[in-house]
């Protein structure tokens, strides 16, 4: 007769999820345009840089 091997099943689905999950962040790491830096602007665009705006932290408000 034959049976389902879980644990060869279950390894499997582990090891092919993992190397699914960390090629798919490879790709939309690699297929990512935007711009995160002004030496991109720099670089990609050809431009001068005019003004940075500076990368905010959260405020903290009361609440009453």
């Amino acid at each position: 007769p034959i049976r389902p091997r879980k644990q060869r099943n279950l390894m499997l689905g582990f090891f092919l999820g993992l190397a699914g999950g960390f090629g798919f962040a490879f790709f939309r790491e690699y297929w990512d345009r935007s711009v995160k830096t002004e030496e991109d602007i720099r670089k990609y665009l050809d431009l001068s840089v005019l003004s940075v705006i500076p990368q905010a932290g959260k405020a903290k408000h009361k609440v009453y």
